[in-house]
């Protein structure tokens, strides 16, 4: 289960179903997702029906969030126009966080996609995921 203050809007999840979720609105028993539309608004859903999505290397290639470089590691975020720069081990283990004088702070690498969205939109101020993929992982 996820708990309530790791959520946000904007935030992807998935049902037991393995089907992909937007969070639109939440509060500290329900979530209002986009059952599978980023449009769309509508089913209201408890907590505990939501799990977490573990990241996978092939999940963030195919969501378009990560670019992998000619020494094996992964660029997080696209057209990043802040100076900072979220660079992936090429274990998946840690991130390095590299400001515009290039000097870096290497934290551990979330387990979930939701905490991955969320510490890119506290570093950065933009969204890491804006399309859903067409297909589940």
């Amino acid at each position: 289960m996820i708990k309530y203050n790791e959520l946000r809007i904007g935030n992807l999840v998935s049902d037991f179903e393995g089907n992909y979720l937007v969070v639109k609105a939440l509060n500290k028993r329900s979530v209002v997702t986009n059952r599978g539309s980023v449009k769309k608004i509508g089913e209201v859903l408890n907590l505990e029906s939501l799990k977490p999505i573990p990241i996978k290397e092939q999940l963030l290639l195919n969501l378009g969030i990560i670019i992998k470089d000619v020494y094996g590691f992964y660029s997080l975020g696209k057209n990043n126009t802040t100076g900072i720069d979220l660079t992936i081990d090429s274990k998946f283990k840690k991130i390095i966080i590299f400001d515009a004088v290039l000097d870096s702070v290497n934290i551990e690498m979330p387990k979930y996609l939701h905490e991955l969205q969320n510490l890119f939109f506290c570093l950065i101020g933009e969204e890491l995921i804006t399309l859903l993929p067409d297909k589940n992982p």
